[in-house]
């Protein structure tokens, strides 16, 4: 996988991801998003508004936390409200990945390291290939997959994870429309 990177600059053009109406990677001008961070209680007119004024500020996709069902309905209705592409993040529940992929959400994101065994991934990949939806794979050195978990290099973990993923990608000929994300926390030891 090293091999890929060189400095830093990844030295293989990217594929497109369509999110909503958006295009990102492959080439595409740099898409502005954000994590809203208060949780998702009902629609109103402040909420609508809120969300007009990032928009004005250049903010493209919004992606919400979906920690239960009624956050998941509460996304899907205000997909419908909103011209703004709309995020479904998810841990731990595969069922919300699957409820909020019947709604007008662009994109879903799922870390496979806590949404659990292999076929909860599986079928939030196939719905979504269904759906013709969008996913983003978000993999934290703090949640790795089981089996990696002990690497003691975490970024190789993390490229591993990714890895991995893309294969299950590969096997369940998804097209194309996932974007694969790694964050870790840097810590410094003095």
């Amino acid at each position: 996988m090293y091999d890929k990177f060189k400095h830093g600059n990844i030295t293989k053009k990217t594929i497109p991801v369509k999110v909503g109406p958006r295009i990102i990677g492959g080439g595409a001008p740099i898409t502005i998003q954000t994590m809203w961070k208060v949780p998702l209680k009902g629609i109103d007119e402040e909420l609508l508004r809120r969300i007009r004024s990032l928009a004005l500020k250049g903010c493209e996709i919004l992606r919400f936390a979906v920690p239960d069902l009624e956050t998941a309905e509460l996304l899907g209705e205000l997909a419908q409200k909103i011209v703004m592409p709309l995020v479904a993040d998810i841990h731990f529940d595969y069922k919300l990945a699957l409820r909020c992929l019947d709604f007008a959400i662009a994109k879903i994101r799922i870390n496979p390291g806590n949404i659990g065994p292999l076929w909860k991934v599986e079928e939030v990949i196939k719905k979504a290939q269904d759906k013709a939806k969008a996913l983003r794979v978000g993999i934290n050195s703090g949640s790795l997959p089981r089996i990696l978990r002990k690497e003691q290099d975490k970024a190789l973990a993390m490229l591993n994870a990714a890895e991995m993923e893309m294969e299950l990608f590969k096997k369940l000929s998804f097209k194309n429309n996932c974007a694969i994300s790694l964050a870790s926390r840097v810590t410094s030891v003095v």
